[in-house]
């Protein structure tokens, strides 16, 4: 083999396993970031006031889902701001949309009547403890899902507060038999 294409070959090789390392080390860092938060937010309490209990979505968990609205949209105004392919703007736009409608709202748990949730953009979402059918248990996001008979859900993320207290109400609360309450 010449001296050129040897030369060639090392320098492909040392990109691509370049790349390979700064693959694994940003999902190395997103998975520890997304280990952080949610530890944050087990540990943060749920506020409390006359038998009503609010899980709100943490002060980092708001930063960081506000950031990433923030900075797809900057990117997407740049790439139509200098004229690049619309395409790309498109997707940016899309994650914009995206993360701006799975913003997630305040669960309230009201120890007379239930839970219930609200988003920015519909109505509220009410299962009432004689509803509650199943308490679905932390799934590998570390989400806990309340589902009534009717089949409505209500979604206690890893960014919400107090995971382990809002498990406890709901077990106090609803009533559930032994075989649907998983540990």
């Amino acid at each position: 083999m010449p001296p050129g294409q040897i030369a060639a070959a090392a320098v492909l090789k040392d990109m691509v396993s370049t790349g390979f390392v700064a693959a694994a080390l940003t999902a190395v860092c997103g998975e520890v970031a997304r280990q952080a938060l949610a530890a944050s937010a087990a540990h943060t309490r749920a506020t409390r006031a006359s038998g009503v209990t609010v899980y709100r979505l943490t002060i980092p968990g708001r930063v960081i889902i506000d950031a990433a609205i923030l900075m797809m949209a900057t990117l997407a105004a740049l790439v139509l701001y200098h004229g690049e392919d619309w395409r790309i703007a498109a997707m940016l736009g899309a994650f914009v949309a995206l993360c701006v409608f799975a913003y997630p709202g305040a669960v309230i748990v009201d120890a007379g009547t239930g839970i219930r949730t609200r988003r920015w953009y519909g109505g509220t979402v009410r299962i009432a403890w004689h509803d509650v059918a199943e308490l679905k248990r932390q799934d590998q996001v570390g989400q806990t899902t309340v589902v009534g008979h009717s089949g409505r859900q209500i979604v206690h993320t890893s960014l919400h507060a107090d995971r382990d207290g809002f498990r406890g109400e709901v077990e106090r609360y609803a009533r559930l038999t032994p075989s649907v309450v998983p540990r």
